[in-house]
């Protein structure tokens, strides 16, 4: 990550911890980028997205099989709908964080999330 702050002009931070430890490590970006943080943009992935079945965690199952359904919802890489909810989370870490971009992970046949609520929360967001 200290070479991607001091170098690269894009940063995609994933972590399967809190929103805490996302902010820990935009502080470590920020430092060391130190005065050419301001030309980095930053993106965020969403390891996983329920936004129509909320008990849908196949893809957090996969990476973090010890945490139980309450500690996997808190992941700040889970995305829980409704639509609505994830749409103000994801305004929220624009604004508190400065996250320019944010990244879907989408596993075909999925019944955790529907193309349609996808389309629902990219129109939610950008509106």
């Amino acid at each position: 990550m200290a070479m991607a702050a001091q170098n690269a002009d894009i940063i995609s931070i994933m972590a399967f911890g809190t929103e805490a430890d996302v902010s820990e490590r935009i502080d470590y970006i920020k430092h060391k980028a130190g005065a050419r943080f301001d030309e980095i943009e930053l993106a965020f992935c969403f390891a996983q997205a329920s936004l129509d079945d909320p008990t849908g965690m196949r893809i957090i199952e996969m990476f973090v099989p010890e945490a139980c359904a309450t500690q996997s919802r808190e992941l700040a890489t889970v995305l829980v709908g409704p639509v609505a909810e994830a749409a103000d989370r994801i305004r929220r870490l624009r604004e508190t964080l400065g996250i320019s971009y944010f990244q879907i992970t989408y596993v075909a046949g999925s019944t955790s999330t529907s193309w349609k609520s996808l389309e629902q929360l990219v129109a939610a967001v950008k509106g």
